[in-house]
């Protein structure tokens, strides 16, 4: 039986075929040797790569010539310069098997590279137009490199095969970017620096220092118009820094200390506690429900804006200092007008919610008893403020995404940057390799993940900030619902958050009212879509990187912070977690088409964006509502503007069905 013809041309991702391909590179007459090479098809089968190039490289000159005899005992005639190419062939796969030897971080394979050709580093550094500078300060990992270019310039002096150093790059460096010169500074140069980096790799493929000028200028472009873009909110606090005029609780008279806690101890103490007893003894009411911790300290601000106002534009004394000038309505009404003048000119509405929300704590503690005022004219002020309030107009860092179809999906696919981000650092995302890495590198690594992490976790459960920089684990109680922290392992290894009623700062609205005392679960591991996420092409499950991340990367972020306990290590308060999200959020900035006029946002912008994505995918304000665990009201008043037109159309099908 004779050896079976096999066509020459060759399907896409063949071994042998991806090696023609290397000859084609490799030689000035490549493509000949190529063509060539392609005839090993007909007398040749290989299953994988891996196991041609181990082939190749351990043919001898014999070896090569017995199969050219066979070709030509194959096709019919000779191949005079199939013998050359198969030797061609050989010296690629002889090289791609020693270079299999090459340490996996850059510094390393460079110092092995350059020993294994016997070149040093000046001579390195005239071969491919460096200095010696920077080539040693690669080698002693002090810097990273800047452009792909120079590397590929140096693999080629270093009779390396192509991607063989580049491809150990983790991270391109990214300096001389202008960020600076453009007088940006801290973190707004950080998050400048960051957005060029991946905007450049997202975007051109390259690092910054290989970007043509057209492609910086166009970045850079783009870097300072979103800088240059300001909200009415950031332009109003701008005005009202110029000119600060609180008055410190700390500075209060003793008097009005000793009546503003005891405000705070009637209103804010919890159900069912000794001091909300004591407090509706001495004031002989009780609260209708209790205040929020946080509207006590927003009313306690509004205040603290008043006296100060009282004690600079006005002549008040601190001893002239009392709760009950809350009531006067003529010192009010002049407050106001001094607030709204601030604003004249400059283009932003001078009436806005914060003045509705002063009248409406001074209102509260007329109603209550804590303070002497006419209920009825202040009653009147209020209605007619709030006609004339107007309200900021959308969540200014994230609105441009919110007008795109599918918001949330331009998160996930930043989130999804993020993680081949991280893939590009550590390998395996499930058994990232931190081997060779400085401490600070360990710290970023290690820091990208957790990042990430939230990221991710939180798009599919948009929770509050607090419910992130505030989680702990309870190890001991870790499969138990019964815990203290948390997070929560079920029996079959999945991982949920774990909130009690008590954790959510709506806690006594009907949105708990029938939870009881019973832990609030939510999932990270569900047979849905947004549980599992491609990363260079390898799928991953949220749940898994829970579990590495738990058993690799928190013991080091732990070991930096000096908290085991905490659940995400480092991000400890709202600032915190606001500071990440703004680090992060190039990473969605970056993506090719983002919609322009995108800024860096916060936490609390993941909230809008998953209940805008809700509206609008599912016509549904109560979805929007369940995943917020907030009332529909609420919803209604932030996200009705965005339910589609056919809306009431919708109902009907959802309700009847279609006709078959």
């Amino acid at each position: 039986m004779g050896i079976p013809k096999k066509p020459a041309v060759l399907p896409q991702g063949d071994p042998i075929e991806a090696i023609a391909q290397e000859i084609v590179k490799a030689d000035k007459g490549g493509r000949a040797y190529a063509s060539h090479f392609r005839r090993l098809a007909r007398i040749k089968d290989f299953a994988s790569r891996a196991e041609l190039v181990a082939w190749l490289a351990g043919l001898s000159d014999k070896d090569i010539d017995s199969l050219a005899k066979q070709l030509q005992k194959v096709e019919g005639r000779p191949r005079p310069h199939f013998t050359a190419a198969m030797k061609l062939a050989r010296s690629l796969a002889q090289r791609e098997a020693e270079e299999a030897s090459m340490p996996a971080e850059f510094p390393e394979a460079l110092r092995w590279a350059m020993s294994r050709a016997g070149m040093g580093v000046d001579k390195l550094a005239r071969e491919v137009g460096l200095s010696g500078s920077t080539i040693r300060g690669w080698l002693k990992g002090r810097n990273r490199p800047t452009s792909k270019e120079r590397i590929e310039r140096i693999e080629e002096a270093l009779g390396l095969s192509p991607g063989a150093l580049t491809s150990r790059v983790r991270r391109w460096e990214v300096k001389d970017t202008g960020v600076y010169k453009e007088g940006a500074t801290g973190r707004l140069a950080e998050i400048g620096s960051t957005f060029l980096r991946l905007a450049a790799q997202a975007r051109y493929g390259k690092p910054v220092a290989d970007l043509s000028p057209e492609e910086r200028a166009a970045l850079r472009g783009e870097l300072l118009a979103l800088w240059g873009r300001r909200s009415e909110r950031q332009i109003r606090t701008k005005i009202a820094k110029e000119t600060p005029f609180s008055l410190p609780f700390d500075r209060w008279p003793d008097g009005v200390k000793e009546g503003w806690k005891k405000y705070e101890m009637w209103a804010g103490s919890e159900q069912g506690s000794q001091k909300a007893v004591e407090a509706s003894l001495k004031m002989g009411s009780i609260p209708r429900r209790r205040v929020r911790q946080a509207t006590l300290s927003m009313r306690r601000g509004e205040v603290e804006k008043f006296l100060g106002y009282l004690v600079q534009e006005r002549g008040f004394s601190l001893e002239d200092l009392s709760l009950d000038l809350l009531g006067d309505y003529d010192l009010v009404w002049g407050y106001l007008n001094w607030r709204w003048k601030r604003f004249e000119g400059s283009g932003v509405a001078q009436v806005t919610r914060s003045d509705e929300k002063f009248l409406d704590a001074i209102l509260h503690l007329i109603r209550k008893g804590f303070i002497k005022g006419d209920l009825e004219r202040f009653r009147e002020l209020r209605r007619v403020v709030g006609h004339h309030k107007v309200e900021n107009p959308g969540y200014h860092n994230v609105e441009p995404l919110l007008e795109e179809e599918n918001p949330l999906d331009w998160v996930r696919r930043g989130i999804a940057f993020m993680l081949e981000d991280l893939a590009s650092r550590v390998g395996d995302l499930l058994d990232p390799s931190l081997e060779g890495k400085s401490r600070h590198e360990k710290g970023e690594v290690a820091a990208l993940y957790r990042d990430a992490l939230i990221w991710w976790a939180m798009s599919i459960h948009p929770l509050r900030a607090r419910h992130w920089y505030g989680a702990r684990i309870d190890w001991e109680g870790l499969d138990r619902l019964d815990q203290r922290g948390n997070l929560y392992r079920d029996p079959e290894g999945r991982y949920h958050l774990l909130y009690r009623p008590e954790e959510f700062k709506n806690q006594h609205s009907a949105v708990f009212r029938h939870q009881r005392d019973r832990p609030l679960l939510f999932p990270l591991d569900e047979d849905l879509p947004p549980f599992e996420m491609a990363v260079g092409g390898v799928h991953y499950r949220l749940n898994s990187l829970m579990d590495t991340y738990l058993r690799v990367v928190h013991p080091l972020l732990a070991q930096v912070q000096g908290d085991r306990n905490i659940l995400f290590p480092g991000l400890y308060s709202p600032k915190a977690l606001h500071k990440m999200f703004k680090r992060r959020s190039p990473y969605v900035l970056a993506l090719p088409g983002v919609p322009r006029g995108l800024r860096p946002f916060g936490p609390h912008s993941m909230r809008h964006i998953v209940a805008t994505t809700a509206v609008k995918r599912t016509k549904s304000l109560e979805h929007a509502a369940n995943l917020l665990l907030d009332s529909i009201q609420m919803v209604q008043h932030h996200y009705a503007r965005f339910l589609p037109e056919d809306r009431y159309r919708a109902s009907l099908v959802a309700l009847h069905g279609r006709s078959k």
